[in-house]
């Protein structure tokens, strides 16, 4: 976002994800029309999503819409913002590859989009065209999309995902898909959560750095690829900030405000020279001058 809170993207624009009411791609950052004033964006695998600055903010989305992703309670696609329909106002908002969830004002959380795998968590395997309540009544401070499926932490840091599970990427000890909420780790409270494609990873308050599902690029960072279907900590005693996940790579931040990426490393993704994996945290390179 620019100093005065207009949003800018970047990148391919195929479908519209950069909301500057046109498909070419953008190789510097580009307004985004409307002229809205945005808090908050988040960009999915072909969508983006914004939230209005305010105690609730409105939600905004562009980009494509096949499975209902922008929440304006229709299928078409939008080269520039279409306000979600429903008249709710967000703390904050998500996106996955093609599905959208977001924390109301009163903390429940909503899900719309694709809903093949039961990442809407309203019960249902049907693609939702407009904001859709997660079932179970839980109160979130946050939730995170990821491709197919969803995590949320509640106010006091426990964890829940709904969704695919065919990799283990909700953690619960299964491979079992589920539409509604599931409780990960009750013995555990978390400080921050992150869905990526297909795994997982989230802090605990001690910042104990946990990862779990697809491994197969060394994502989960446990010195391993092996598939992980309940959380594993992740190698090296760091203590972390927060995780942050990715396709199939993820970087976190300690308490030291050092950067650590793993994972795959094809197009220089961990802040290393290019090629290979790591499956252990490894510390980014300092920046060439």
């Amino acid at each position: 976002m620019a100093a005065d809170a207009t949003p800018h993207c970047w990148g391919q624009n195929d479908l519209g994800q950069l909301g500057d009411s046109s498909v070419i791609d953008r190789l510097v950052p580009t307004a985004v029309a409307g002229g809205l004033s945005i808090a908050q964006v988040a960009a999915g695998a072909q969508h983006s999503c914004a939230l209005t600055p305010a105690d609730g903010g409105q939600a905004y989305c562009w980009g494509d819409n096949v499975r209902g992703q922008l929440g304006d309670s229709s299928t078409t696609p939008s080269f520039v913002p279409v306000q979600v329909t429903g008249g709710l106002s967000f703390l904050s908002i998500t996106a996955g590859a093609a599905h959208t969830c977001g924390v109301a004002a009163d903390s429940a959380a909503y899900c719309w989009g694709g809903g093949a795998a039961g990442q809407l968590g309203n019960g249902s395997p049907l693609n939702a065209f407009a904001p859709v309540a997660v079932s179970g009544g839980l109160r979130f401070a946050t939730v995170t999309a990821g491709g197919s499926h969803t995590c949320g932490l509640t106010g006091s840091g426990a964890l829940y995902c709904w969704g695919d599970n065919d990799r283990g990427q909700l953690g619960d000890g299964t491979k079992v898909r589920t539409g509604e909420p599931v409780a990960i780790a009750p013995s555990l409270r978390f400080r921050t959560v992150s869905a990526g494609l297909d795994h997982t990873c989230a802090v605990t308050l001690d910042g104990t750095g946990l990862c779990w599902g697809r491994n197969d690029s060394g994502q989960v960072g446990d010195g391993s690829t092996t598939e992980r279907d309940a959380p594993a900590l992740v190698a090296g005693g760091l203590v972390f900030h927060a995780i942050t996940t990715g396709g199939l790579h993820t970087c976190g931040l300690t308490t030291a405000s050092q950067a650590y990426c793993w994972g795959r490393n094809d197009s220089g993704q961990l802040g290393a020279p290019v090629g290979g994996r790591s499956s252990d945290p490894a510390p980014v390179q300092e920046p060439v001058p």
